[in-house]
């Protein structure tokens, strides 16, 4: 049994990132003309708040992608469109509970959020998956779901999440 299924969870950035990507070239030109004119002291100044402007736009601009392959769901973090870094890999068949997250209330299980915020909609549903690890930990992986990535979890390991998505509806 072949199961794939991908989605991904963005916002619309366009406007924002084009601001700043235009910000930036505009301090590089900046600086290159403080050099000539100016001297090194500017031009380094301007220099570091490129580097400032950067950093916060690599970590201003995230995106999520939900990868479902068999029974394994990897949860990768895009970076302004152009890095990515795995932050989860959820073997569903390990999942014990599905909750939404307006009703977990379990203090001892810790939660990472794996969503993004201004992004709830009539098609995505917040839940958190809690897994057991190995050293007996539980972390709730909190992700925004469509209904065909629900159908698809459901799929693999039906009693958790057809007996926890019932209840939720």
């Amino acid at each position: 049994m072949d199961i794939f299924y991908e989605q991904f969870l963005t916002k619309d950035y366009d406007f924002k990132r084009k601001k700043v990507e235009s910000a930036k070239q505009a301090l590089l030109v900046l600086t290159l003309l403080n050099l000539i004119f100016l001297g090194k002291i500017i031009a380094m100044l301007t220099f570091f708040v490129y580097v400032i402007v950067s950093i916060v736009a690599r970590n201003k601009f995230i995106e999520f992608e939900y990868e479902l392959t068999e029974n394994e769901l990897v949860v990768s973090k895009i970076f302004n469109k152009k890095r990515r870094k795995i932050v989860a890999n959820i073997n569903i068949k390990e999942v014990i509970e599905v909750k939404t997250s307006d009703l977990h209330t379990n203090k001892k299980v810790k939660i990472i959020n794996l969503t993004l915020s201004g992004t709830t909609t009539q098609k995505l549903t917040e839940k958190i998956l809690i897994v057991r690890k190995y050293n007996s930990d539980l972390i709730g992986y909190k992700l925004a779901m469509d209904k065909n990535l629900q159908k698809m979890c459901e799929k693999i390991n039906p009693t958790i999440f057809k007996q926890n998505l019932d209840f939720l509806k």
